[in-house]
Parts: structure tokens; C-alpha cells; sequence
């Protein structure tokens, strides 16, 4: 398999874009032609910001003149770590709009295959309402090949000195 770099550096623009993406090896990728649609699947060695990703799938968009390019990320099981977990969540924000802003400064907890969420900044009943735990779990299950149920839980942090 080649990697990312190989095949699509002469696209990529921004060098911390290309650094974070550019060993991930490229498992595939579909073009269809009618819809003028690029799909290309990377197994990532190392956990990717996924605004770097945005970045990437924009870049090959408009230089290749494409309607649209998609990146399916895939990572090792290792990888997943929860003091990562802000990391790992940013993709919410793009599948599920109700979830932009609550995932900020969050935490996690594993126990008994239950990812909880750990909220600080409120939004657990917006959250619930809107699915973000089933949509979580499913980004994890496809990312991570991991199969968690998703709690979510509201915690407020205080501040002695104050």
C-alpha cells in the first residue's frame, strides 16, 4: 500500500496538514465519475486532528476539480485513548451539529464497555435529545473497530481560590 504522501502531497499545501496525514497508508479510494466524488480510505498510524483532515479533503477537492472528497479514517484499537478523548470527538461536530461547542476541555471515563462522557460545559439533555451518544459510539465503532455504548454526564469544576 502506498502512503498518503506518495500519492497526494503535490495537493496538500499546508506542510502540518501533510505531516499529520503523510504516513497514513492508502487502504483504497472510489471515484465516481457522474457525481465527481472522491473516497479514499487511510489507515492512520497516529491519531489525526480532524480539522487537518477537513483541510486535506478541501485541498484534493479543489485542485482535482471534484463535487466532493471524503476521508473514512481508520485506526489500530491501540490508538484509542482516553486522554485523547477531545481528539477522538472532533468529528462529531460534522456529523451532528447540535454537538459544536459542549465537547470542549471534555473528559472520559471507560468502565464495563460505557464510554461516559464528562461534560463541563453543560448540554447533556441537548445531546441525549439529539442522538450525539448513538452517533458517538457509531464514529468510534467505525474509526476504531471499538463497540461502546455512550453515556453522557454534566461535571462542573470549581475553582478554591475563588
Amino acid at each position: 500500500m502506498a502512503q498518503f504522501y506518495e500519492v497526494f502531497s503535490d495537493y496538500i499545501l499546508d506542510k502540518e496538514d501533510l505531516q499529520q496525514l503523510g504516513l497514513s497508508e492508502v487502504a483504497g479510494f472510489t471515484v465516481d465519475s457522474k457525481t465527481r466524488t472522491l473516497k479514499i480510505k487511510l489507515l492512520c498510524n497516529m491519531l489525526v486532528d480532524y480539522e487537518a483532515v477537513k483541510r486535506a479533503e478541501a485541498a484534493i477537492k479543489e485542485s482535482n476539480e471534484l463535487s466532493k472528497a471524503e476521508f473514512i479514517i481508520k485506526y489500530n484499537k491501540r490508538l484509542f485513548d482516553l486522554e485523547e478523548i477531545e481528539k477522538i470527538l472532533s468529528p462529531i461536530k460534522y456529523i451532528n451539529t447540535a454537538s459544536n461547542g459542549f465537547f470542549e476541555d471534555v473528559e472520559a471515563e471507560l468502565e464495563d464497555g460505557t464510554l461516559t462522557v464528562c461534560l463541563k460545559k453543560g448540554g447533556k439533555d441537548i445531546l441525549e435529545a439529539q442522538h450525539v451518544d448513538k452517533d458517538i459510539s457509531q464514529l468510534i465503532y467505525d474509526t476504531f473497530g471499538l463497540d461502546y455504548d455512550v453515556s453522557f454526564m454534566e461535571v462542573k469544576s470549581f475553582d478554591i481560590d475563588k
